[in-house]
């Protein structure tokens, strides 16, 4: 978990966020099934008191913001490949 005074983020929400984001965003038809899992993963996490619900918003975000940055990063490098 990334660990501040505050808050705990839940990595393992991060992570399934932007795994679930990257197929959501390659392949466009499973998204909305693999999207059930991260509630249900939140949930866990939650019921099991390794994590507050806001820990697991936190780690959400979080999965989505570094998705898109390397999905952002990673458009304009094969952009320029494929131009160059």
């Amino acid at each position: 978990a990334i660990l501040n005074k505050w808050i705990k983020a839940s990595i393992h929400v991060a992570t399934l966020t932007a795994v679930v984001l990257f197929i959501g965003i390659v392949y466009k038809g499973y998204f909305f099934l693999l999207l059930t899992l991260i509630p249900l993963l939140a949930w866990s996490r939650i019921k099991t008191k390794e994590h507050s619900p806001g820990e697991t918003i936190v780690g959400s975000i979080l999965g989505i913001v570094i998705t898109l940055i390397v999905y952002s990063i990673s458009k304009q490098f094969f952009l320029e490949m494929i131009y160059n």
